[in-house]
């Protein structure tokens, strides 16, 4: 049985789509790169893995966490394995939860039991990382919208699936600015 890993940076990605003035509909990202898996590196069998940053546990965050807590039921009732990360507050009502640090931990132990990886991120902090995954041996891809793509990134990876070929299939237009909450 040959089996693919794919860890999924949810901010960047969401991040990216909406600097594409759109957002993310994570089910049909999740059908579109098991068709590549299955298709293109005849993979049996596809995890995927998406780390997502949760708002403090603050009176001041109820909202944004309740909304995201909907969106983990989502992604869980869809098939996604969901790692979270509570977040630390910062300005403006923003938040911090970084994520990078768990993916890494878990590419490492995971890619012994995987034929291929692949990440969905732009983020160029994954570059040394997918550069070493490729040096045992194993086919390591990228997935990213090229709005977010870093160079290195891309240069390091085995193959690289661009999103912005599917992106009008994988995201909604984004209507008000509440739908960028």
């Amino acid at each position: 049985m040959k089996k693919a890993v794919v860890l999924i940076d949810e901010w960047n990605i969401s991040r990216a789509s909406i600097q594409s003035g759109r957002l993310m509909n994570y089910t049909i990202l999740k059908s579109t790169l098991e068709g590549v898996l299955e298709g293109d590196f005849n993979c049996d069998y596809v995890e995927f893995v998406i780390y997502v940053g949760l708002p403090p546990s603050r009176e001041d965050f109820s909202d944004q966490r309740t909304s995201k807590n909907g969106f983990i039921s989502m992604l869980e009732s869809n098939g996604f394995l969901v790692k979270t990360r509570p977040g630390m507050p910062t300005t403006n009502g923003m938040f911090k939860a970084n994520v990078d640090t768990m993916m890494c931990v878990d590419a490492c132990s995971r890619f012994m039991d995987a034929d291929i990886m692949l990440f969905v991120t732009g983020d160029g902090d994954f570059s040394y990382l997918v550069r070493h995954l490729r040096e045992r041996l194993i086919p390591v891809g990228v997935a990213c919208l090229t709005v977010a793509m870093s160079n290195d990134l891309k240069n390091a990876c085995s193959f690289f699936v661009e999103l912005d070929d599917i992106v009008n299939d994988l995201m909604q237009p984004v209507e008000t600015a509440s739908d960028l909450v």
